[in-house]
């Protein structure tokens, strides 16, 4: 099991930082809880001044390593994104640079100019391999045009930018993953294409997909099974659209909120008085007191892990 961090939770350093730079999204997602939180929470797109604030306050970090320019959203409805990948490029050549996609955007002409701003990796999202069911799981979207883009990628990869195709499992999807030829034959061009295969379960998002209970399955495959904390916190910074920063990637009800960069400091926010209580509540396995963690599977994982030993 992945150790606890020897780390004191108020000298915590973030290294991975992900930056919402709009929170919408173009699909309504059967594993995901944007369809429902979009009409409960409010939605909107970071000022250009605002990312600039908070591209320069990360990247005067040394040991900050990796920026994602996505965070429960749908990264490329935002047509300024290959500009604001550029921007960080341009201020730190050492840095890894992310985004992840449902690929209904992703169009070749649009890989070629992200990949020339510096983006280094990018993974496409596919949880479906036949129109069915793909209307089913990925509502809203085209599966013509996302397979197409797909297709796209696997004959002409961009150069410099890492390649991964993540499935994530779950009843509605599972026969066709795991035992469908369509599937096989995919992952067999894919991975010859150097793109590296990521095949998950489905989480709950903190309590947040409403459709988890009936959907899950190989919950014992989660990650979280084999780890003894959950060690984001410690060197994870997530910042929303508006300048809110939030714990957790998975707290789409944004119940953990540190403060806000749009009146403070980055350091400032990661270092206030709710981050390091955090941090300490996590190195203490007290999730049942922590929201949203009480209601994570992934946190409940480890709490399982803990007691009884990961799964067989």
């Amino acid at each position: 099991m992945k150790a606890v961090p020897s780390v004191d939770p108020d000298a915590a350093r973030f290294s991975f930082v992900q930056i919402q730079t709009q929170s919408r999204c173009n699909a309504d997602c059967l594993m995901c809880p944007y369809g429902s939180v979009s009409r409960r929470l409010p939605q909107g797109r970071m000022s250009r001044e605002l990312f600039v604030k908070v591209a320069d306050d990360v990247l005067a970090r040394d040991d900050v390593r990796h920026v994602s320019l996505m965070l429960q959203n749908e990264p490329l409805l935002d047509d300024r994104l290959p500009e604001m990948a550029r921007y960080l490029r341009e201020r730190r050549d050492d840095v890894r640079l992310s985004i992840a996609t449902n690929g209904a955007l992703l169009t070749p002409p649009m890989a070629a100019r992200l990949a020339a701003a510096g983006l280094t990796d990018l993974t496409f999202s596919l949880n479906a391999l036949t129109p069915e069911s793909f209307a089913a799981i990925e509502r809203r979207l085209d599966f013509d045009r996302v397979l197409a883009n797909l297709e796209a990628l696997i004959a002409a990869p961009p150069p410099g930018v890492a390649l991964t195709l993540k499935l994530l499992v779950m009843r509605s999807n599972a026969v066709e993953i795991m035992g469908g030829p369509r599937f096989s034959d995919l992952l067999q061009r894919a991975r010859a294409a150097g793109l590296r295969c990521s095949i998950e379960p489905i989480s709950n998002r903190a309590g947040s997909l409403e459709s988890y209970d009936r959907e899950v399955m190989y919950a014992g495959g989660q990650s979280s099974y084999h780890k003894t904390h959950c060690l984001d916190v410690f060197d994870h910074l997530n910042v929303l659209f508006n300048g809110d920063v939030i714990a957790c990637c998975a707290d789409w009800e944004r119940a953990s909120t540190y403060g806000s960069v749009v009146t403070a400091a980055v350091e400032e926010v990661w270092s206030s008085d709710a981050a390091r209580e955090r941090r300490r509540g996590v190195l203490a396995g007290e999730y049942a007191a922590l929201r949203p963690c009480v209601s994570c599977s992934q946190a409940h994982n480890i709490v399982r892990a803990a007691r009884h030993g990961p799964p067989r």
